[in-house]
């Protein structure tokens, strides 16, 4: 499918789309798109599930879906960063100058320790509910008429 995309954006020589999809393949994120998107989502999962010995094993197959999952966050980054990286006009990048005032990308670092700490919070929520909610019925002890005490 990516590969659909790609040709014909690349084919269609807009500029506009090209630039994305050259930003995409041998931009600054290049490695997003090869090793995480096309190598740990697609080629390592194809491999673990296609030898005989791991494709029954519920480990490898985890393994597999884990870096499936992990490349769904490369492609979110591959879906955004591009695009927003490329101007729509030219010329509007250097018509005011400032530090804050750039196309290229990447998180501050209080952004990244704003991430960190949500998956926290909803780590510490989910234990708190684990913990004190009523997750599991209550069993009930069927005792059979051999432990009575006799009378």
């Amino acid at each position: 499918m990516f590969f659909a995309e790609t040709s014909i954006g690349m084919y269609g020589a807009i500029p506009g789309h090209a630039a994305v999809f050259e930003q995409i393949l041998s931009g600054p994120f290049w490695w997003v798109h090869w090793i995480i998107q096309f190598g740990m989502g697609m080629v390592i999962p194809i491999i673990l599930l296609g030898l005989p010995q791991t494709r029954r094993s519920i480990g490898w197959v985890g393994l597999a879906c884990f870096l499936v999952v992990i490349s769904f966050i490369g492609v979110r980054l591959n879906i955004v960063i591009p695009q927003l990286s490329v101007p729509e006009l030219q010329g509007i990048p250097t018509a005011y100058v400032d530090s804050r005032l750039t196309t290229g990308y990447f998180p501050s670092l209080m952004e990244w320790l704003a991430s960190v700490g949500i998956v926290g919070l909803c780590a510490i929520l989910y234990t708190l509910g684990y913990q004190l909610l009523p997750l599991q019925r209550e069993t009930t002890h069927h005792f059979d008429l051999q432990d009575t005490p006799a009378d």
